[in-house]
């Protein structure tokens, strides 16, 4: 997948402006949230302008919620396969949500909904499976990650050595909640800063709360996330495939 933050700042400031979508489901979402927290969260539509724009063929996101920012994903390109992880525990208080995923999976043919964890640690501690290896059962490269399940660094740490060997040559990293380094989001800010691929950070389409864009280039991998472990995944993978 081609693309370039320049154009994705674009779409950034189209998005703000820009009004419904035209599609039943996702447009009942912006009233919802809207009441919710005081605004529609702009970053979906912006989210169905990069599909639209740069038609990935392989989408997954880490901590789906209600499936609503997959769903603009998928809307955007109707030929991508777009995929929503979210464990959303068996609570009287997570059954909505975990109803609205289903049934966006249901509405829209190239969305997929799996519930478990995003990655190992937590399903160790507090039961159930995780989904790196039904994402890696899709046999595709991912072309945009949304990261948005933990927000904590030790655990987003986990979930970019597992699922970064998975990423398309040159794919598209978003992470949401790139806060100072307080309560839940220890560590946030100085795993972002310690990439050294190109990216950005933008605090308008989710108003007041940083979001991270980031273009991840395997040819040039700089990171000093990129761990032993995660290279010699990366290597093991290249081999499989010659």
């Amino acid at each position: 997948m081609k693309f370039t933050l320049p154009k994705i700042k674009k779409l950034i400031e189209q998005s703000k402006t820009m009004g419904d979508i035209g599609h039943p489901l996702m447009d009942e979402c912006y009233k919802w949230y809207q009441d919710l927290v005081g605004h529609p969260n702009p970053y979906y539509k912006l989210f169905y302008l990069l599909s639209k724009e740069f038609k990935p063929g392989f989408v997954v996101e880490l901590g789906s919620y209600r499936a609503t920012a997959s769903g603009h994903l998928a809307v955007g390109h109707s030929q991508s396969i777009v995929v929503a992880i979210d464990i959303h525990k068996d609570m009287p208080q997570q059954q909505p949500d975990k109803d609205a995923a289903q049934f966006a999976a249901q509405a829209i043919p190239n969305l997929f909904y799996i519930n478990k964890w995003s990655i190992p640690s937590p399903a160790k501690i507090y039961g159930g499976q995780n989904a790196v290896s039904d994402i890696a059962a899709y046999n595709r490269q991912i072309d945009i990650l949304f990261i948005d399940a933990w927000h904590k660094d030790e655990y987003v740490k986990e979930e970019w050595e597992l699922y970064s060997p998975l990423l398309a040559d040159e794919a598209l990293v978003i992470c949401d909640d790139v806060f100072n380094n307080v309560g839940n989001f220890a560590g946030m800010e100085e795993w972002w800063a310690d990439f050294k691929y190109d990216k950005f950070l933008n605090s308008e389409v989710h108003p007041g709360v940083p979001m991270g864009f980031m273009k991840f280039e395997r040819k040039n991998v700089k990171s000093k996330t990129t761990t032993k472990k995660t290279s010699t995944t990366r290597k093991t993978t290249q081999a499989a495939k010659k």
